[in-house]
């Protein structure tokens, strides 16, 4: 806490704008502390993820803390809607059917289940046939099943922020747009905000600036950067299809964002002869790559998108010149199932995305399973490990598309053989005693971050 004598602009500081961030002010505020919410962009913009129009909403989770956290966040949704005056949550019911026995990155059906089962929360187990008289579908393969969850629905993202922001707004919060914080700097006695505009000082700071989060959490002890991680992921994915190490490829790697230049630094450095492009003036120019802007018509070994949602679809597929869609970019393709028919005719190898761009994902298992091995751990020997358990994650997916009858779905992350577990303790059990390790809140060095041989 602050002294009396000491100045302070505002008890409490919040860095980002989104969903959370307002909601974090909001809550601060109406318990009678002031609030600043500093946003690099302006309020709804489009980077970030507080983005788009919906978000689902379910209870279904084949982890049961997942489902628990649903069931107790719905009456804070309630509280907001009704303080809000509008509906936030929609309640339009939630199918999901498939494989029973197959898990992907949204879970397993029959876990699903018997977390719904322990839980009391209702539900309709449904056979095909019944999916089909209930739902309209046709021709459903015989042994698929599922089950209907009437609270399933969609959470209206834009009615949410500006709920958000009108209740914060009434509440005393303030907002500044287009003020990206550069460094926090806690002292023992307060906490010092740099940004592009002043230099703010507050009691406390609440970090909620997503992927940019880590950008300012690196000087207190947080070295492991999510996008930093994601591209490693990606790297491991490559280096699964073809077989072994990148050098002598020949990739394209579209979009040179967070993700993309970390990736395409670390393909030259290995070896690859890479290509980047990307619409920003100058973001290309990335040290041993080649921009390049016809990009669509470029020859490679592996496309990698790295930049936005919708980028593929039937007729980009029909031009593309390579062997392989490996990318960190969400919902890659447009009109998702002509879009692979077209590339699976052209024997074109498409991974699934939630597999490839899993990194930060195994990131959070490893802060969540094991926090003591997260905070002492080198960022090299975690993207090293985030590199070999995707590498090998993909490599079992796709022998298992060479033997299988039906299309291989994105299983190894969520039941990874030969040693089933999460990431997190997996990670904690390979952590060897003597890679370097850092002191708990010591900051890591900024060498080069190409990782160790797993």
């Amino acid at each position: 806490m602050v002294t009396s004598s000491e100045s302070v602009d505002v008890q409490v500081i919040v860095t980002g704008g989104g969903a959370i961030g307002l909601a974090s002010a909001w809550e601060v505020a109406r318990r009678g502390r002031s609030v600043l919410v500093l946003e690099r962009f302006s309020r709804g913009h489009d980077r970030g993820s507080s983005a788009g129009l919906e978000r689902q909403w379910r209870v279904q989770y084949s982890e049961e803390r997942w489902s628990r956290l649903a069931l107790e966040t719905l009456p804070r949704w309630r509280e907001l809607e009704a303080a809000g005056g509008r509906r936030l949550v929609h309640h339009t019911g939630s199918l999901w059917f498939g494989r029973p026995g197959v898990a992907t990155s949204e879970g397993e059906l029959r876990a699903a289940a018997a977390v719904m089962d322990r839980l009391d929360v209702p539900y309709d187990w449904l056979t095909a046939a019944e999916i089909e008289k209930r739902f309209g579908f046709v021709r459903l393969p015989a042994g698929h099943e599922g089950f209907y969850q009437a609270d399933g629905g969609v959470i209206d993202v834009r009615g949410t922020l500006a709920t958000l922001a009108g209740l914060g707004a009434a509440a005393g919060v303030r907002v500044g747009e287009h003020e990206r914080v550069l460094a926090v700097e806690p002292d023992g006695t307060g906490v010092t905000v740099h940004t592009e505009r002043a230099v703010h000082r507050a009691e406390t700071v609440v970090v909620n600036a997503g992927a940019c989060g880590a950008e300012l959490l690196r000087d207190l002890g947080c070295p492991v950067e999510p996008h930093v991680s994601t591209a490693f992921g990606v790297l491991g994915a490559l280096e699964a299809w073809s077989g072994g190490p990148v050098a002598g490829l020949r990739v394209l790697v579209h979009g040179a964002g967070k993700v993309g230049a970390v990736l395409a630094a670390e393909l030259a450095a290995a070896g690859a002869t890479v290509l980047v492009h990307d619409s920003a003036p100058g973001a290309a120019e990335i040290p041993g790559c080649l921009p390049v802007r016809d990009w669509a018509a470029a020859e490679v070994d592996v496309f990698m998108p790295c930049s936005a949602s919708d980028l593929i679809g039937p007729a980009l597929a029909r031009r593309l010149s390579c062997g392989a869609v490996i990318g960190s970019a969400n919902a890659v393709l447009a009109d998702e199932a002509a879009t692979l028919r077209v590339l699976a005719d052209r024997g074109i190898v498409h991974l699934p995305t939630p597999l490839v761009n899993a990194g930060a994902v195994i990131v959070d298992s490893i802060e969540y399973y094991a926090p003591a091995a997260f905070r002492t751990a080198d960022p090299e020997h975690v993207y090293a490990f985030v590199t070999s358990t995707v590498r090998e994650s993909v490599a079992r997916l796709l022998a298992e598309a060479d033997t299988a009858e039906a299309p291989a779905t994105p299983t190894a992350l969520l039941r990874p053989p030969p040693e089933p577990g999460y990431c997190g303790p997996r990670f904690a059990r390979s952590f060897p005693a003597e890679l370097p390790h850092r002191p708990p809140g010591e900051p890591a060095s900024d060498a080069a971050r190409t990782p160790p041989s797993p």
